[in-house]
């Protein structure tokens, strides 16, 4: 009758460690599956941020819809078209022979509209000449015209 309590302390010890060997393997797989979700999380959104930001760049159209050079005023004015589905901010450069006399930084322009600025392109141009507008947007898409002076 001696190995009777000798027998329940040693299985009350493996039921013990059983637990804790479970309890143990639990946290662990928990652990792991919050880190690896969390990381799928974090690689999800960033790939759909990506794609979208992709999406916007394609969507993005403009063009230098017109450009007048006035004489009198010296001032050269350009009018740009955002017939594209996002709105865009875009920096404006003017080239005369090859280098840039001017240039105009961060236009926003909305949606599907016109917009008109006036810039000093810092020389006096004649008759005959011709100069170059490049529009860049800030999603890397361009927009050249070529203008003559009449």
């Amino acid at each position: 009758m001696e190995e009777a309590p000798y027998l329940a302390k040693r299985g009350i010890s493996s039921v013990v460690a059983s637990i804790v060997l479970s309890s143990i393997v639990l946290v662990i797989g928990a652990s792991v599956w919050a880190f690896s979700r969390g990381a799928a999380v974090s690689a999800a959104e960033t790939y759909v941020n990506e794609t979208l930001s992709v999406v916007n760049d394609i969507n993005e159209r403009l063009m230098v819809e017109n450009a007048y050079y006035n004489e009198t005023t010296g001032l050269l004015y350009i009018w740009i078209f955002n017939y594209g589905d996002v709105d865009l901010v875009c920096d404006v450069y003017v080239f005369y022979n090859g280098e840039q006399i001017a240039s105009t930084l961060n236009h926003s322009i909305d949606t599907d509209s016109l917009y008109s600025l006036s810039i000093d392109p810092g020389i006096s141009l004649t008759t005959g000449d011709w100069i170059d507008i490049q529009v860049h947007s800030r999603r890397q898409n361009d927009a050249f015209y070529e203008h003559y002076i009449s």
